[in-house]
């Protein structure tokens, strides 16, 4: 009788000690990301944390980056780990870019295992986008992997992801805003 009470009370505090766990560790994973990137727009500093982190990200920022630290000429950056993005899409992080305290880029990292339900949901979400891949005008080259691009022009930037991931990596999906490009006249309406 000793031994069940005794095993039972090591089961239940084994679940505990799991279910804990497990919860500790979504939390750090922080919140889903719900907007659609086709959406994202130039928001200032004070706009990203105060929108975002009342949505319950924990945010952490950086100013003085190091050049491998930038997409292009950033100034600052927040981070912020995240559970999943878009369609319950599972991600790890989005990182916002800054210049001068405007938003320049937004970039998710995704899990090598979310490359086919990413491409899913950006090819319905982006349906009617204009893909500028395709395009003799643009040509885009290939990510540090071999990768081919895909590229979507919306209303406010370009959203860039790989084609393909073969060497089987995270998956990255960027988002440039407008400002970033000499747009003119003739810039694709998504």
């Amino acid at each position: 009788m000793q031994a069940r009470t005794l095993l039972l009370i090591v089961l239940i505090a084994a679940l505990g000690y799991f279910g804990y766990d497990r919860y500790r560790t979504n939390e750090a994973r922080g919140p889903e990301f719900e907007e659609s990137p086709d959406q994202l727009t130039d928001l200032s500093l004070s706009e990203v944390k105060r929108r975002y982190e009342a949505q319950g990200y924990r945010l952490k920022c950086y100013g003085d980056l190091q050049r491998n630290e930038r997409i292009s000429d950033d100034d600052y950056l927040c981070l912020a780990p995240i559970r999943s993005a878009f369609d319950d899409v599972p991600a790890s992080l989005v990182v916002f870019f800054f210049k001068e305290e405007r938003l320049r880029h937004v970039r998710f990292e995704f899990p090598a295992s979310s490359f086919t339900p990413l491409q899913d949901y950006m090819s319905q979400k982006l349906q009617n986008a204009t893909q500028l891949d395709g395009n003799r005008l643009y040509h885009f080259g290939l990510d540090p992997s071999g990768n081919n691009l895909v590229v979507w022009a919306t209303q406010h930037g370009l959203l860039t992801t790989t084609a393909t991931n073969l060497s089987n990596e995270s998956v990255i999906l960027l988002w440039s805003g407008k400002d970033n490009f000499p747009v003119t006249s003739d810039w694709p309406e998504s």
